[in-house]
């Protein structure tokens, strides 16, 4: 495996794209596209289409209603410049990652409706592209991908993923870093921190049990818990150094109980541990330099990174 400490390496973006129900194909046109390693968009209709007229070849997104005009307008710029994909395929729930080459044209896949808007037996066309490199992923190796799929789009560019997919692809390996990990990995790092011995040094006692799942389905908080005696932990997590996170300072300050004990977190890029306005401020770097350095942290950024 080769090692790079060139993140600039092959200065690719990564897109995802989902085949999902909404393509509304057969399932026979659904296993074409996964057997010849295809990924498509199936948009069928230009704002002048009327019904009963075939499937639209047109590739001018401002022919496109809005909701579908992004779409095309991705596909386009992945034709172009090329990139790294990550494309889930519902028809088998499986997964795969591939590379697009720059400057490969757009296909136009014949295949067959499928039932879902009363069109099956009707000829759909899809405009699709041939990934390279294409490795497939099992199911474990998915969803540690997958977690982190964009929640809404049929194909768009993903931010999040950073050089996750691209790794994977040239079997790169950078060497372990805080700074590689994803914001939801971060949490889950400061979770389990806060879970294990390494927390007791501080003046609180270490989280027993997560409440609610960690970080996105709270807009202030990441981390809501108990410790053993029932006191409420909130924990927010941040790369972002303390005195640039006035906000989110704001935000977790406001989370107070009169009868319930809460113990207020926030890691963040500060150099060390103090407490200040009833928040207890933890360095990020060191908690993960500390975690990493146990049995359960070394197996855990492996499994991570591997």
């Amino acid at each position: 495996m080769k090692i790079s400490t060139n993140r600039g390496i092959a200065n690719m973006k990564t897109y995802f794209i989902r085949h999902g129900y909404k393509l509304d194909i057969d399932n026979k046109t659904h296993e074409s596209i996964w057997n010849n390693n295809i990924i498509a968009i199936h948009f069928p209709c230009t704002l002048d289409s009327k019904e009963g007229d075939p499937d639209t070849k047109s590739l001018n997104p401002d022919e496109y209603k809005p909701s579908d005009k992004k779409a095309i307008k991705t596909l386009i710029e992945l034709s172009n410049n090329g990139g790294y994909v990550c494309a889930f395929y519902d028809y088998n729930k499986e997964c795969k990652i591939g590379y697009v080459e720059p400057k490969t044209k757009i296909e136009y896949i014949t295949g067959m409706w499928g039932n879902i808007n009363k069109k099956d037996g009707r000829e759909a066309i899809l405009k699709g592209l041939t990934l390279t490199k294409v490795k497939y992923l099992n199911k474990i190796e998915s969803i540690r991908l997958l977690f982190a799929q964009p929640q809404q789009g049929t194909i768009c560019r993903w931010h999040i993923i950073g050089d996750r997919v691209k790794n994977i692809i040239e079997n790169i390996k950078y060497g372990l870093s805080y700074e590689s990990l994803m914001p939801s990995e971060q949490e889950v790092l400061c979770s389990e921190y806060l879970r294990s011995n390494l927390a007791s040094k501080y003046p609180f006692k270490c989280l027993a049990s997560c409440v609610l799942p960690i970080g996105r389905t709270m807009k202030d908080i990441d981390i809501i818990g108990i410790n053993e005696i029932g006191e409420i932990i909130l924990a927010q997590v941040t790369h972002n150094s303390n005195e640039e996170i006035s906000d989110k300072i704001g935000a977790l300050e406001k989370y107070t109980t009169d009868n319930i004990v809460a113990h207020r977190i926030m890691f963040c890029n500060c150099k060390n541990y103090f407490f200040k306005n009833n928040i207890y401020y933890l360095p990020i770097r060191k908690v993960y330099d500390e975690f990493i350095s146990t049995n359960i942290g070394k197996n855990w950024i492996n499994i991570v990174f591997s």
